[in-house]
């Protein structure tokens, strides 16, 4: 058994397996700011849209 040999596999293997999961980590964190942006914004527009009618009548 010849350690330097195992190395650069088990080395590249981790390093497959530690990107993988850093690339899902990220998709997974997209997902959430995609639905944080998505409530953010049709919170905003709830508010926002009563003023803006408000503001047209008024006007």
């Amino acid at each position: 058994m010849n350690p330097e040999k195992l190395n650069p596999e088990i080395e590249s293997h981790l390093a497959s397996k530690g990107s993988l999961e850093l690339t899902y980590g990220l998709k997974k964190l997209q997902i959430a700011e995609i639905f944080g942006f998505i409530a953010l914004g049709s919170s905003i527009m709830s508010v926002s849209l009563p003023l803006m009618n408000a503001t047209l009548r008024e006007g």
